[in-house]
């Protein structure tokens, strides 16, 4: 479907979906071989977070991303640089090298900017609990985007602290952040025999998911093993479900990482709501 402003909103939407809600969706990888032998909770917690990918700085250079909205369907190029506990830039480029969205993420909260139409609108992450009843931050999306283990709370220096169930599913185990029930929302993860996080679902308690992702397709970009292949769903309130389909074909891991710098003087500062239809 051809790119227009209205749409290319609606990819920028999208992908603050898939960084908003999703404090935390993984995916799927086919696994075979012995089954996952009997571990207590606590040891498959140490290990999920001694196997995950250890970097501060991730630069996401070429991404090919097909969005799902309703009965639309859209595809265009993306890249992402992320540097831990500071910054995630989101750059959507539906034409051939041309930046048409941004959306920054820093600890104070986001930014999505309309290149094409020189306008931008910053909120707090206050904004997303009040609009759509999510408590995140920055933690949030970064452990979500380096596929490592985190909780609803975002506390991640204390996640051993945390009290996790695990249900033993063959070659998997299905664990939960029963913490998380207090405040009404669920987590859990699948977790595959080598302890890789190979999906996890955000949803309202019991088990209503907002958003699901499932990873694929796991391959060495340096000395990092990283999947190429990200599946995600979500369902927000009053929205049509969208779903995205994110291909990494090239990425570097622990690299200089510079982010330039959107000189807003020269933009409209408007609502959300102005930009996303």
């Amino acid at each position: 479907m051809t790119m227009n402003r209205h749409t290319i909103s609606w990819v920028s939407l999208t992908l603050l979906a898939a960084l908003l809600i999703l404090s935390g969706c993984k995916g799927r990888q086919a696994v075979t071989g012995r089954t996952l032998p009997p571990v207590p909770t606590d040891r498959i917690v140490e290990n999920i977070l001694a196997a995950q990918p250890q970097f501060r700085t991730m630069n996401i250079s070429k991404a090919d991303i097909s969005l799902h909205y309703g009965n639309y369907d859209f595809t265009f190029r993306s890249s992402v640089k992320m540097v831990r506990d500071s910054i995630i830039a989101v750059s959507i480029q539906p034409a051939i090298g041309i930046e048409m969205f941004r959306i920054v993420l820093t600890p104070e909260g986001f930014t999505v900017i309309d290149k094409m139409n020189r306008r931008y609108a910053e909120n707090p992450y206050e904004y997303l609990r009040l609009k759509y009843g999510i408590d995140v931050s920055l933690t949030h999306f970064q452990e979500m985007l380096s596929n490592r283990l985190f909780c609803i709370d975002g506390d991640t220096a204390a996640i051993s602290e945390h009290a996790f169930t695990s249900v033993a599913t063959g070659d998997t185990a299905v664990i939960r952040d029963t913490t998380a029930l207090t405040g009404r929302r669920s987590l859990f993860f699948t977790v595959t025999r080598d302890y890789r996080i190979a999906e996890a679902t955000v949803g309202t308690y019991p088990d209503i998911p907002d958003v699901q992702a499932r990873y694929a397709d796991w391959r060495d970009f340096g000395r990092i093993s990283f999947p190429s292949r990200m599946d995600v769903s979500a369902a927000l309130p009053g929205k049509r479900p969208l779903s995205a389909e994110i291909t990494v074909n090239k990425a570097e891991f622990g690299c200089a990482i510079t982010v330039p710098d959107a000189d807003l003087s020269k933009y409209k500062k408007v609502t959300l709501g102005k930009l996303l239809p």
